[in-house]
Formats: C-alpha cells, structure tokens, sequence
C-alpha cells in the first residue's frame, strides 16, 4: 500500500564542501541540516558562492527519512 500523500516527513540534506538550502523559494539555512516537511515534492536548490548552484526535487513521503547528498560544481 503506497504510503499516505498527506502528513510531514524529514529530508536531510547535505553538500561537499557546503552549500545554502532553498526548498520552494525560501531559505532554509545551510548544509548539512535536516527538516521536517509535508510530504510531497520540493524543490531544493543549494547555492555555495564559488561552486555555483545544484537544482534538485526531492520525493518527501509521510513519516519517512530522505536523505539528500550532492557534491557542488568545479
């Protein structure tokens, strides 16, 4: 049975070397760093002043644990 579209979940997210969290537009604080969201699908971008910008959705479902890893740019 495919778990409940409804409720919060937790994303951990985490870049090499850092990078600062965007999910829907807001700023979230920095990498590494867990939170919780309703579940459904967020769009995270990770912004590090040197290494430039990663975009990424990330599939948060309902009392699940994501973990999110990337490494940034050159």
């Amino acid at each position: 049975m495919p778990p409940a579209a409804s409720g919060e979940g937790l994303l951990f997210v985490n870049a090499s070397p850092w990078a600062e969290i965007h999910v829907d537009g807001r700023a979230e604080g920095y990498t590494p760093r867990e939170m919780r969201l309703a579940a459904g699908t967020h769009r995270l971008k990770l912004v590090h002043p040197t290494r430039g910008t990663v975009e990424k959705d990330a599939e948060v479902r309902a009392g699940e644990r994501v973990r999110l890893e990337t490494t940034m740019g050159p």
